[in-house]
């Protein structure tokens, strides 16, 4: 696996009213959205803000999605990066073995009205610069979306395409749950066993869907024919690489739960700094000698700053307080050892480098900061404090997979190692049921007061994952108040934002009615942080301004960014009829394709739309504007801008009959001459109620013959 690959993700999950509501879409998509962007897994790079990396909700239209995957597979070809798209929702083939239409907010049901999924594929391979394209289809008809060889092979880029594709083609109901991205994104977080240090989109994942979906057909395609590939395309680092057991576990144990990535996997210096002691560990604690005195406040056991005396490195060891244990503390100890075990190679969780046989001591790296001594920090950089919620839901929701319970979570126990986030001191842990050695050797109280779910307090072995979600809530209050929580008192920030809506729900005091999953945890956080898109008025109406005053560069923005926005009938008709001819037109030649569209689009307008209705003012400037744009572009011998602007101009013209501006029209059209005037003939003749209007220049004999011919009507 190329560990330096750069790689985009676009998870897309639109709702469409006229197939149906889906409930749990946005749900959906934001799992595989967690996952494919977390760092021990999918690697991708997630953006907010204008082109976000997630694209979920009830009034995404079909040219969002467009404009989404265009800008997506834009970036991506910048950086040479691979594309990981995701199209999740409704589906339809109009007829039997057809393309894949995706359906949007503004989709009916009608080809012309969605889109169609294979050849937005076919588009996004062909970008120069694009490593490749992972797609993940899970509509009903998704089959339909595979494109077939021969198209991926004729394309731009001459056969050396990279194209992976899976797909559940469910044809009705079944694919509506959206099995394939629940199951998948289970998969991803815990791991597919015996797959090797990746997971891809090949038989081995397609075996294990197929397996866990009931109801869908699970398939894959893929195309690679690039000869200089370095690498295959991978979906996500596997956090299951080989079938394995620890160290005095038994293989039932390895089984509940998915061990996390390989030790060689993980980034970061503590590989390399550690490898030493791990490779030489023989469980003789003899090996390491320790401070005289223990960290302060080490909890159950001591913690000491020691130092491996093969290599001299600094490590922490951590044993039991007394020199004959009681039966529960080792027992304890031994399930820490344990679940390190298992959790090893997870990127916030701590390895375990080396361990007595008899339970009473282990060893890890040296952290020298905790999350306890960084709360001003946290408090102060909302980067920082997400960095630590990311890396508690992403350990967690590992352990939660496997039935493990951490019941312990609080800021002295969340270290900074290697410049990241991970949790430590799994000492009070529940295994999974059925494999627990004594239930109610915790007793009837468990954790740390304050920051433990009040249900730890009644039965903590009867736990759930909404347990240790209540904690992660209360380190979030901790680190925003600076305030210790108190039992059962709720902590919540003084003021109203999006981490007190997250605390509040995190930390209700019925399990019930809190997340029950880390991916329901982070789809909340997402979902509360989640910015409103600017509206483009604004930012049109400042670009306007400078446009008009010269500067060219803000004419090509505002332009641009009424491409990203063809349905805005206030961008078109009231801002854009606003720029000046002299630079609108040079704007608009410098490239056709998109004055092409923008002029298509807002001859598209000229009926208004459902909040919009034309009113005569706005027709006059319409019919101007596209007259001055026309004007423009034959003066300056510009034809294909000159019929796009012609064509405008006779649909506005046609609708709206308005004089004014067909006074300035007639004159100008007596003014044309050879290549020009035989340009606008052929659109006149091609709207011939336009051109009715012009008719008074058929018996004019200073007009050229091809306009006399065209208002003529014959």
């Amino acid at each position: 696996m190329t560990e330096d690959l750069r790689r985009h993700v676009l998870v897309v999950g639109a709702q469409c009213a006229d197939a149906g509501w889906l409930d749990r879409l946005e749900e959906a998509a934001r799992g595989l959205h967690s996952v494919l962007t977390d760092p021990a897994f999918g690697v991708c790079v997630a953006r907010t803000g204008e082109h976000p990396s997630l694209l979920v909700g009830a009034t995404i239209a079909s040219d969002d999605i467009r404009r989404a995957v265009r800008e997506a597979v834009r970036r991506a070809g910048e950086e040479n990066a691979v594309l990981v798209v995701a199209i999740l929702g409704h589906g339809f083939t109009p007829t039997r073995g057809a393309d894949l239409y995706y359906m949007a907010a503004d989709s009916t049901g009608t080809a012309g009205s969605a889109i169609n999924v294979r050849q937005l594929l076919l588009e996004a391979v062909d970008e120069p610069g694009v490593e490749g394209i992972i797609a993940l289809i899970d509509t009903n008809h998704a089959a339909s979306a595979m494109p077939d060889s021969r198209s991926l092979a004729d394309g731009l880029r001459e056969g050396r395409t990279r194209l992976s594709v899976l797909a559940s083609s469910a044809v009705d109901e079944a694919a509506f749950d959206l099995q394939l991205t629940f199951t998948l994104t289970d998969i991803l977080r815990v791991g597919l066993a015996g797959a090797g240090p990746s997971v891809y989109l090949n038989a081995a994942l397609t075996r294990e869907l197929r397996g866990r979906i009931v109801g869908q057909t699970v398939g894959h395609f893929t195309y690679d024919n690039d000869p200089w590939a370095a690498d295959n395309l991978w979906l996500a680092r596997n956090a299951r690489p080989t079938a394995r057991t620890a160290p005095g576990a038994t293989n039932q144990i390895a089984q509940r739960l998915p061990a996390a990535p390989a030790a060689t996997s993980v980034s970061g210096p503590t590989r390399k700094t550690y490898h030493p002691v791990r490779a030489s560990a023989q469980g003789v604690r003899s090996d390491y000698s320790c401070a005289k005195l223990p960290v302060p406040d080490s909890g159950q056991a001591d913690v000491f700053e020691a130092r491996h005396k093969n290599t001299g490195l600094t490590v922490a060891l951590k044993k039991l307080h007394q020199k004959h244990p009681s039966e529960r503390q080792v027992a304890r100890m031994r399930r820490e050892i344990e679940i390190g075990q298992l959790l090893d190679g997870h990127p916030h969780a701590v390895p375990i480098l080396d361990s007595g046989s008899d339970g009473t001591w282990f060893v890890m790296p040296w952290a020298s900061d905790t999350a306890e001594r960084r709360q001003e920090a946290l408090q102060n950089d909302p980067e920082e404090l997400r960095a630590l919620v990311d890396a508690l839901a992403s350990v967690l929701s590992t352990a939660h997979q496997g039935d493990w319970l951490h019941r312990d979570i609080k800021p002295s126990n969340i270290l900074y190692l290697d410049n990241r986030w991970v949790l430590a001191d799994w000492g009070i842990v529940r295994r999974p049921r059925g494999l627990t050695t004594k239930i109610g050797r915790t007793g009837t109280f468990i954790g740390t007061a304050g920051f433990a779910a009040p249900e730890l307090s009644v039965d903590p072995h009867c736990a759930t994952p909404a347990s240790d979600i209540y904690s992660v809530g209360r380190v979030i209050a901790w680190a925003l108040t600076g305030q210790t929580p108190l039992a059962n008192v709720p902590l919540l920030p003084s003021q109203p934002g999006p981490w007190r809506s997250v605390i509040k729900k995190a930390t209700q005091q019925s399990p019930e009615r809190r997340p029950q999953t880390m991916n329901e945890l982070i789809a909340l956080i997402e979902r509360e942080h989640a910015r409103p898109p600017e509206d483009p008025l604004h930012r049109a109406t400042q670009l306007l301004h400078a446009a008009n005053a010269g500067d060219t560069a803000a004419a090509d923005g505002l332009l641009s960014l009424l491409a990203d926005h063809p349905q805005d009938y206030d961008l078109y008709v009231g801002e854009l009829t606003q720029l000046d001819a002299l630079h609108a037109g040079p704007a608009l030649a410098r490239d056709l394709p998109q004055a092409q569209g923008i002029l298509s689009t807002l001859a598209g307008h000229v009926s208004g739309d459902r909040t919009h209705g034309v009113r005569l003012n706005d027709a006059r400037l319409v019919a101007a504007w596209a007259h001055s744009i026309a004007a423009y572009a034959a003066d300056e011998h510009e034809w294909d801008l000159l019929e796009e602007a012609a064509e405008t101009m006779c649909i506005w013209d046609a609708g709206w009959n308005q004089h004014h501006p067909q006074d300035n029209i007639t004159r100008w059209l007596q003014s044309l001459q050879g290549h020009a005037a035989a340009a606008v003939a052929s659109v006149l003749r091609a709207h011939p109620d336009s051109a009715c209007h012009f008719s008074e220049l058929a018996e004019s004999r200073a007009t050229d013959p091809l306009i006399r011919h065209a208002v003529r009507g014959r």
